[in-house]
């Protein structure tokens, strides 16, 4: 029988369980995703640059985080790891305008590329191993979900 998963005092496991919200036995990784929305309001004020640096440092602190926890508890992609999904809504949000209805927008796309994990994500989460495969096919549903919600915003004549 599986132990349960406790995070203990480990900071690393802190932030690969998103403060706690990774334990949650429902739906982990949109709660993940939730507590992303307070980061990528903050972030918005350092402007598109500093964003994307911070961003970038963030998915390669997710993918050490996410191995390290991964190993430690000796389960592949473990869903108490939501560190993927903030890091994957970080990049979802990217270069968007945090508005109230375009953040609702990626977060429904993003959770549902998340969930569903069509082509390419499926092929990214199956040939990679690790934190790496944690992370990365969160990070390549943020980036289809920036895509998309950039598409919108150009039909709908929207900054």
């Amino acid at each position: 029988m599986n132990q349960p998963v406790r995070m203990g005092r480990s900071p690393v496991r802190w932030v690969a369980f998103g403060f706690g919200v990774g334990l949650v036995p429902v739906a982990p990784g949109t709660f993940g995703t939730l507590i992303a929305i307070p980061l990528v309001v903050l972030l918005a004020f350092l402007g598109s640059w500093l964003y994307a640096i911070v961003c970038v440092a963030l998915v390669g602190m997710a993918i050490m985080v996410a191995d390290r926890v991964e190993h430690q508890l000796g389960q592949e992609d473990a869903g108490v790891i939501v560190i993927d999904e903030v890091a994957g809504f970080v990049v979802a949000m990217a270069f968007l305008p945090v508005k109230l209805w375009v953040v609702v927008i990626a977060f429904a796309i993003f959770r549902l590329l998340d969930i569903l994990k069509p082509p390419p994500i499926d092929w990214i989460e199956r040939r990679f191993k690790g934190g790496v495969a944690i992370v990365a096919d969160d990070v390549v549903a943020g980036l289809l979900t920036n895509a998309v919600v950039h598409l919108l915003l150009l039909l709908v004549g929207s900054p």
